[in-house]
């Protein structure tokens, strides 16, 4: 593994670690870079967004580059520890109040999943209908979604204080590609307000 710049020119892979004391949230974007395209830009926002808010997040991507990024270097959200990610490892003994992790999927619909309460997935799924284009789709039912992002196993689970305060985005490609502004925005008109 190697920097950002470099991992960017050379098709490999990098972690970027904004590490701040304060416990409240830890933002993620496990499969940035080529991986799943616009999740890391999508993380990087929330964390700006948040520090504007008065929030001190912490934020935690990985990043793989090249034209078979998804096949080389995705490794399952269940799956991710910090013994195979340096600097998450940092991370990895401490717990946090909330956690936000941000994906892509080939549905055609958006997903607001995780172990969070039911009525912070609703919330944010109602923000998500405000900011996003008319007409996108956004499920908050886990029932109704594929990737529901529950397994206390899940990086956005194992990383909150109870386990069960992990919130699990999964973005349609055009929502990934042209609005991640938007849903970043739409997680901190939610969060802010938790905080």
């Amino acid at each position: 593994m190697t920097d950002y710049r470099n991992a960017w020119r050379t098709d490999g892979t990098a972690e970027t670690l904004w590490e701040n004391p304060d416990d409240r949230i830890v933002v993620l974007a496990p499969h940035g870079g080529d991986i799943e395209t616009g999740t890391d830009d999508a993380a990087a926002y929330v964390h700006k967004r948040l520090r504007a808010a008065g929030v001190e997040p912490t934020t935690w991507m990985y990043h793989g580059f090249g034209p078979d990024a998804f096949e080389e270097y995705h490794v399952s959200s269940n799956r991710i520890t910090g013994e195979r990610f340096e600097k998450l490892d940092a991370i990895g003994d401490r717990r946090f109040d909330y956690a936000v992790s941000v994906h892509m999927q080939v549905e055609d619909y958006v997903a607001v999943g995780g172990r969070i309460d039911r009525e912070v997935r609703r919330d944010v799924a109602d923000a998500l209908r405000e900011r996003l284009p008319t007409g996108m789709e956004v499920r908050w039912r886990h029932d109704d979604m594929k990737y529901e992002g529950s397994a206390p196993s899940n990086v956005v689970n194992w990383l909150t204080r109870t386990g069960d305060d992990g919130l699990q985005l999964e973005l349609t490609p055009v929502t990934a590609y042209r609005f991640w502004e938007y849903v970043a925005r739409a997680v901190v008109d939610v969060y802010a307000e938790l905080l």
